[in-house]
């Protein structure tokens, strides 16, 4: 790791989040597959290069193991201007197309997401099979992905890793308009 301080730095933050830290604390609290997907989504974040918005994605397969991890960013080799939202929108790969590019259709169960997918993305999720998505933010700009899902037959469980509770009171999941969200 001597070649990469950066990385040191971005660990040491890392382990300096309160959400993660706890998350990864020994023996205090063992979280289920959902939530450590949730997790490693969250991790994948850290190599995202959009500076409005990271969002990562990990898919498990039937025995939990993971299939894929993915982040939003730029195709390979393609400059983005991230000042231009326009530009920003339109040319963005997200993190669940990326992560899925990793598995093949009916291979996973799981998607977890740091931000509930879109209404593209989750055509594409039910395109792979994948019946239940976790997910920890709502996105407040287009909440239409909850009915969206509950028409593909895709089950939603908002996650909040607040202070690295699985569930925390402030965290409050979206009100779905008769949508399949559960929360623990």
């Amino acid at each position: 790791m001597s070649d990469k301080p950066w990385l040191a730095g971005v660990l040491r933050d890392a382990k300096h989040s309160a959400n993660l830290q706890a998350a990864l604390r020994p023996r205090l609290y063992r979280p289920d597959w959902d939530e450590a997907a949730l997790v490693q989504a969250y991790a994948a974040t850290i190599r995202s290069e959009d500076p409005i918005r990271q969002v990562g994605a990990c898919a498990l397969r039937h025995d939990n193991s993971v299939a894929g991890v993915g982040y939003n960013g730029a195709l390979a080799g393609r400059e983005i201007n991230w000042e231009n939202e326009e530009e920003r929108l339109r040319e963005v790969i997200h993190a669940e197309v990326n992560c899925l590019a990793y598995c093949r259709p009916g291979e996973c169960r799981l998607l977890a997401c740091t931000l509930l997918p879109c209404n593209s993305c989750l055509k594409l999720i039910a395109r792979y099979g994948i019946k239940r998505v976790v997910y920890g933010e709502t996105y407040e700009r287009d909440p239409s992905s909850l009915s969206t899902a509950e028409r593909f037959g895709i089950e939603l469980r908002h996650i909040c890793l607040s202070q690295g509770q699985p569930q925390s009171p402030s965290c409050e999941p979206p009100s779905p308009a008769g949508g399949p969200v559960t929360d623990r």
